[in-house]
């Protein structure tokens, strides 16, 4: 069986930080509905979305050689209101607007699923953001910029969208979308094998 991890996601950030993290892995993207249900706490929701990657691509036949298989699910909340992905450059406008000055949480769920136990493990970290006041000019041309294509909240931290950021209480690649200690956690207590001379 392969020593690779499976990662159900095709996001570019999550792929940058494994291979910083030196772990091999290949993608099987899932395809599933990121609707967030009213009134669903947001922890349930990163849980579930995490999970539900990983479900849909468990059963794949590529999916029979590989022991770990790897879904994450990020959300950005301020107070009540979860933001996902905006599908459209005036949702994130509006997301944007909402952020701007004020303080926020990321909540980002890791799910891994281990074969030969046929058992799944859930990690979560959540993550304090401030972001500084952002003007109708700054706004107009961080949109121009398309970052906020496919992120949670409508901004990448390891972009331009950091020229917004004043301050981070907690772990800023929870923000990126794959917290870094509670991967090497989570899979270090389902006896991966890190290969530490790479």
């Amino acid at each position: 069986m392969s020593s690779r991890v499976l990662l159900a996601s095709a996001s570019p950030r999550r792929h940058t930080i494994l291979r910083q993290l030196s772990i091999p892995f290949e993608v099987s993207v899932a395809d599933i509905s990121e609707e967030v249900p009213e009134g669903e706490p947001p922890s349930d929701t990163v849980r579930r979305l995490a999970t539900e990657k990983v479900e849909a691509v468990q059963s794949r036949e590529e999916a029979a050689h590989y022991e770990y298989i790897l879904g994450a699910d990020t959300v950005v909340v301020l107070e009540e209101t979860v933001m996902g992905k905006p599908e459209s450059r005036e949702t994130a406008a509006t997301y944007l607007r909402a952020l701007s000055g004020r303080t926020h949480q990321v909540h980002t769920a890791i799910a891994l699923y281990v074969r030969s136990r046929a058992c799944y493990d859930i990690a979560e970290s959540i993550t304090a953001v401030h972001m500084a006041a952002i003007s109708g000019e700054e706004l107009a041309w961080y949109l121009d910029t398309q970052e906020w294509r496919g992120v949670a909240g409508g901004y990448r931290i390891q972009g331009r969208g950091q020229l917004f950021i004043e301050g981070v209480t907690g772990s800023p690649s929870n923000v990126i979308g794959l917290p870094i200690r509670p991967l090497y956690s989570i899979l270090t207590r389902n006896r991966y094998r890190f290969d530490y001379a790479r």
